[in-house]
């Protein structure tokens, strides 16, 4: 088994991932798709044994061991929050004990951490403010021929203030659809596949989150943990609330091809 977790020097995570794990619960990806739609757009790809794969955030490593079940591919997985990178060695034990993945907890901008690439594949799903937003060093790891893999989150409508104020967002922080999908043009990257959530995962997804919020800091008073979960889901709810917090945030994964 080739499974390891090497600590690279980065800046300290905060409460933040494990608020995120608590909320996601038993998840397999920390985004609104069904895992199904994921895998579907991965397949197109056309990922093979002997392949290595890089993923960007890679969170509990969900993307990386299933490429690993249905494919035999190899694997790095890069991410700055320990308790992920943890849930990621679990999961890959678990499923898939002889592949060779390796996951990494680090500041996926820190130099040499994502290796020298050409990968044929490089994922980023939900993770690109890592980069500082730039696309164009996901299109530099990528083999000519090769794919990245975009998860991101763009506006379905305008924005109104009420809900920009209660995303804790500004307008100009996400694009529109087009612009998404333009959005790697200047890096040679062209967009030949993309998956867009439903109203339906979205309700499913929001109201999981902030259930298992509730839920969790209910069943641990004594976690100093708690008040902030609580918090955490209370604020989500209000947010699902308001003017537009139904109808204006979008999440969509965009294959695109580097030329």
């Amino acid at each position: 088994m080739k499974v390891t977790l090497r600590s690279i020097g980065f800046r300290a995570v905060t409460d933040r991932a494990r608020i995120s794990a608590v909320t996601h619960g038993d998840l397999a990806f920390h985004n609104p798709l069904a895992p199904d739609r994921l895998d579907e757009v991965v397949a197109r790809a056309g990922p093979g044994p002997g392949d290595r794969v890089l993923d960007v955030g890679c969170g509990a490593g969900e993307l990386l061991i299933r490429l690993a079940e249905r494919f035999g591919v190899a694997g790095l997985g890069v991410d700055a929050a320990e308790v992920q990178v943890q849930e990621a060695r679990r999961r890959a034990a678990e499923r898939v004990p002889d592949a060779d993945l390796e996951f990494v907890v680090a500041d996926a901008g820190s130099a040499g951490v994502l290796g020298a690439g050409p990968y044929p594949l490089v994922s980023c799903v939900g993770s690109l403010h890592a980069l500082d937003g730039n696309l164009g060093r996901l299109a530099e790891l990528t083999a000519p021929g090769g794919h990245v893999l975009l998860g991101d989150g763009f506006w379905r409508r305008p924005p109104e203030p009420p809900y920009l104020e209660a995303l804790g967002a500004t307008a100009d922080e996400l694009p529109d659809y087009a612009g998404l999908l333009r959005g790697g043009e200047a890096a040679g990257l062209e967009p030949v596949y993309a998956a867009v959530t439903t109203e339906q995962e979205w309700e499913r997804y929001e109201w999981t989150l902030i259930h298992n919020g509730v839920r969790w800091a209910d069943a641990h008073p004594d976690d100093p943990l708690a008040p902030d979960v609580r918090a955490w889901a209370v604020r989500a709810r209000d947010r699902v609330l308001v003017p537009g917090g139904r109808d204006t945030l979008g999440f969509a994964l965009v294959l695109f091809v580097r030329r």
